[in-house]
This record gives C-alpha cells, sequence and structure tokens, in this order.
C-alpha cells in the first residue's frame, strides 16, 4: 500500500516538474521575444537618430539635392505605434524649422533693408554728383570719363536694388511710363559687359510703351538675365522684342553651354515667383533667379528659360502683359528750362549697333568731317556747333552704326539726374 501510494506521488511530482519545466521555458521564450522587441526598439530609435533625422536634416534644413529621407530600418513596424511616433517627431523638426527660418528670414531682411537704404540713397547721390559735374564741363574727354564713372555709380546702384528686393523691399525708383526700348536699354546701360550684348531693334517696338509702375522692376529683373547671359555666351547676346498673343514678350538669346531639364526646371520654379524668397538660403549661383522670381511675383509679369537658342545656349523670355502696356505716345522734348520726365533709364553704352528692320535714326548736328586733330584721344568729336544737315536718306534696312555725341548726352543726363532725384526724394518723404 505505501510502495503504491509512493508511486502515486512520484508520478504526481514528475507531472508537476514538467509542467513548471514547460512553464519555465515559456516563460524564458517570452523573456527572449521581448529582449529582441526591446533590441528592435533601441536599433529603430538609434537609426532615427544616426540616419533618418540627419537626412531630413539635410533635405529639408540645407535643401541638398539628392537626398532622400529613409523610412523605418525595420518593416516589421510598419503601422505601429511606434512607426506613428517616430513621424511625429520628424514633423516637429521640420515645423520647428520652419518658424526658425520665418523668424530668422524676417529679421535678417528688416537689418538687410536698413543696412543697404543708406547706400542707395548715397548710390543716388553720387550719380546726381556726376551729371552735374557733366553739365559744368564741355570738353568731350571729361564728359567722356564722367559718364565712365555714372555707369559704374549705375552698377553699384544696382548691386544694392538687387540686396534690397531679396529682403522684400521696392527696387526704390519710380519711373514714368516709358518705351520698351528704353527698358531693354536701361538694362543693357547696367550690365558692366554691356558691349557683348546686341539689342536687335524693330518696328515691333517702336510704339509699345509700358506703364511707370513695372517699368523699374522690369529693368532690374532684365538686367539680372542680361548679366547672367552675357558672362556665359560665346558670342554677343541678342535681345529683341516680339508680339505675343497676351502681351510683348522681351527675348534673350545667348550661347552659353544651355541647362538640363533638371536646371531648366529648378530655374523657372525659382523664377515663377510662387515661393516665398528666404534670404537665409538662396543657393549658391541661383541669386538672379531668386529676384526675378520675387519681381514677376509682386509686379505681374513673367519670365521663364523657354529652352535652347539658336545658338546652342539658352533662350530666356520676359512677358509683359498687355494690361502693362500704355497707349501713351512719345511726348514733345522739354523747353530749356523746364523740368523733364525721367526719359532714360540708365545711361546708354557709348555706340550702339542698329540692325536690320529699324527706322532710320534721328539725324544729329554735325558739322561735317572731322579730322584727327579735331577728335579726342578716345575718338569723340570736339564740342562744335553747326547748320543741320538734310535728312538721312538710309532705307529701313541699312544697317547704322550711331556714333556717341557729347552735347545730347550731356542734356540727357542732366535730365535724368533731376527726374530720378526728384523722383526718390518725394517717394522717401
Amino acid at each position: 500500500m505505501f510502495a503504491f501510494f509512493l508511486s502515486r506521488q512520484r508520478a504526481q511530482n514528475k507531472r508537476a516538474l514538467e509542467a513548471e519545466r514547460e512553464r519555465l521555458t515559456a516563460a524564458v521564450g517570452e523573456v527572449e521575444k521581448a529582449r529582441g522587441y526591446n533590441l528592435a526598439y533601441v536599433n529603430e530609435a538609434r537609426y532615427l537618430a544616426e540616419v533618418r533625422v540627419p537626412a531630413f536634416l539635410e533635405v529639408h534644413a540645407r535643401h541638398t539635392p539628392g537626398v532622400a529621407v529613409p523610412g523605418l530600418a525595420q518593416p516589421t513596424f510598419e503601422g505601429s505605434a511606434l512607426a506613428g511616433a517616430y513621424q511625429q517627431v520628424l514633423d516637429g523638426i521640420g515645423k520647428s524649422f520652419e518658424v526658425m527660418r520665418h523668424d530668422v528670414g524676417g529679421s535678417a531682411r528688416v537689418v538687410v533693408e536698413h543696412l543697404l537704404d543708406e547706400p542707395l540713397v548715397r548710390m543716388t547721390r553720387l550719380s546726381s554728383g556726376i551729371l552735374a559735374e557733366i553739365e559744368q564741363h564741355q570738353d568731350p574727354a571729361v564728359i567722356e570719363s564722367l559718364m565712365r564713372l555714372d555707369a559704374l555709380a549705375s552698377t553699384a546702384r544696382h548691386a544694392v536694388q538687387r540686396g534690397l528686393i531679396l529682403a522684400g523691399a521696392w527696387p526704390g525708383v519710380q519711373r514714368d511710363t516709358s518705351p520698351i526700348g528704353d527698358i531693354i536699354e536701361g538694362a543693357r546701360g547696367r550690365v558692366e559687359t554691356h558691349t557683348s550684348i546686341k539689342h536687335l531693334y524693330s518696328n515691333t517696338a517702336a510704339d509699345v510703351w509700358v506703364h511707370g509702375r513695372i517699368v523699374e522692376p522690369l529693368v532690374v529683373a532684365l538686367t539680372e538675365l542680361l548679366d547672367n547671359a552675357a558672362k556665359h555666351s560665346a558670342r554677343p547676346v541678342d535681345v529683341k522684342v516680339q508680339d505675343a498673343a497676351t502681351g510683348y514678350a522681351i527675348v534673350v538669346d545667348d550661347a552659353g553651354i544651355g541647362m538640363n531639364n533638371r536646371q531648366r526646371d529648378r530655374a523657372n520654379a525659382l523664377m515663377s515667383g510662387e515661393s516665398t524668397v528666404d534670404i537665409t538660403d538662396l543657393g549658391e549661383g541661383q541669386v538672379g533667379f531668386h529676384i526675378v522670381g520675387a519681381l514677376c511675383s509682386r509686379y505681374g509679369f513673367r519670365a521663364e528659360i523657354a529652352g535652347p537658342s539658336a545658338f546652342g545656349g539658352t533662350r530666356v523670355v520676359m512677358l509683359i502683359s498687355r494690361d502693362d502696356i500704355s497707349t501713351e505716345t512719345a511726348a514733345a522734348p522739354p523747353a530749356p528750362g523746364a523740368e523733364p520726365s525721367a526719359a532714360r533709364l540708365a545711361n546708354p553704352p557709348m555706340q550702339r549697333e542698329v540692325t536690320a528692320a529699324v527706322p532710320a535714326p534721328r539725324p544729329r548736328p554735325s558739322p561735317g568731317p572731322v579730322s584727327e586733330s579735331e577728335r579726342t584721344v578716345s575718338g569723340l568729336p570736339v564740342r562744335q556747333r553747326g547748320p543741320k544737315p538734310p535728312p538721312s536718306t538710309a532705307g529701313p534696312d541699312a544697317a547704322k552704326h550711331v556714333e556717341f555725341d557729347a552735347d545730347e548726352a550731356a542734356a540727357g543726363l542732366a535730365n535724368f539726374s533731376r527726374a530720378f532725384t526728384d523722383t526718390d526724394e518725394e517717394e522717401r518723404k
């Protein structure tokens, strides 16, 4: 009896021991499983800190091209609470950067605007002083030197305007209604290498006048496009006006290295003006596109890279809406001593070529042939008075070479100085 009881007890103990062993084995399995999950969580957190967040910063803070933000390191976490929490972390970082960029950008714009406002006024006074000196002198050599100095001052003034526009300010000058040809010449005159830019005059642009509200913005934007084209073109840059269905187009053709599709799409996106200019992150080599885009957004004209030019480079088109075209025609020249309007936008080059399909240029006073002894070392004629010659009989298709006239230049620049100074002073009151 006792042996039976002992055998039964042993069997029960054995079953209990096996059950306990199974429970312990299961518990160890759960521990190992939990340890695996814990290790996976740790690895995923490390992956977030070491890989995903840095990539996120490269894309959203530094705008590094070709960088993508990776997903979870372990697909098993897809759709889990952990995945949602980590995405909230990245979204929070992105929102923080946007707020910080907005605050820093706003502060930077205010600082830049205040820093450049005074230099803009001083550059205006410098140009006025140079033009006043031109009125005081009659020596063509002195006038030519002063005009070259004024061209440098105009280029420097444009550089100041660039900063103001990027800071969200207006260009600083209000113009009168002006012919589209003057807009092209004004932009051309502000480019340091203006001799490499050829304005193809045509009858299309002869009677096209643009409202003064957008004249200066157009000049600044076109200056950026012409300067960029001239720097990269292997031949002279062609500029012309074409009649378009919705307005008039200023077409710029260069012979540079061109752009691939990605570069062209990026440039057009910047010039569309759809995104706010971030003055703290302009990108290398893209400042001009940012300036053009900012002006397009504020004043309603358009600019885009249309594709390759006929010379293998790039064609850029700036479209002016018909709503910005004025029916105003050229006014009669002011009487001596009267206050004239701003007839010119910038000093034109010393010489310019007039190509085919051009109306005959207005005759200029000339006393007749000028001998070498009657010219300055720079080739300018000595100021003389003489009878007006008969009107030119050259046809519209004849190519003309218009020489620099010191008398007319001095008068024109003086008019520009008065109108330019008066306008600036009125705007700053």
